[in-house]
């Protein structure tokens, strides 16, 4: 597999050298290496892997949350449940990263559309994850403790939050 990988390399090199492919469209594999080794011995590589890593946390974290939340929240209305399904599928179907360009409209440039594009891909498995988890819950459990005159809400934080945690 390695001489593969150096095989096209230096397939790459060689089409840029001879001119048949343009440096400035292809870039050239020793060119990236020179700069990959300027930008690890000047700490940038590492000062800018630290703020991506910092931002996908950061959306990660709020998209979790909000779409978890969301999804448990569901099962509290089994009616708003059945008509956001379909929605749920079709948005889980689109390609988040198609929503690039608006999020950047949206937010700028700047950390923040990094950080909303990370929580609107995280959110959406999120939501229907939870949901999933909710659906999964043992009616029996349900029905034993509405039979012992456990509220809804009850019955959500007793038994449909813990038994959707897996």
């Amino acid at each position: 597999q390695l001489l593969v990988i150096f095989g096209m390399l230096a397939v790459w090199e060689l089409a840029v050298s001879a001119g048949l492919i343009k440096v400035y469209l292809y870039g050239q594999p020793t060119g990236i290496w020179r700069e990959l080794i300027k930008a690890l011995a000047d700490g940038t590589l590492l000062h800018h892997t630290w703020i991506t890593a910092v931002e996908s946390i950061i959306g990660f974290a709020i998209g979790s949350v909000f779409g978890s939340a969301a999804g448990l929240g569901l099962w509290m209305s089994p009616g708003l449940a059945l008509v956001l399904r379909p929605l749920m599928v079709a948005a889980n179907g689109v390609p988040k990263i198609a929503l690039a360009p608006l999020i950047i409209v949206w937010f700028g440039v700047g950390m923040e559309s990094k950080i909303a594009i990370a929580a609107i891909i995280t959110f959406i498995v999120a939501l229907i994850t939870a949901y999933a988890g909710t659906e999964e819950v043992d009616d029996d459990l349900i029905r034993l403790m509405r039979s012992l005159g456990a509220k809804r809400f009850q019955i959500f934080c007793k038994i449909v939050i813990p038994a959707s945690v897996p």
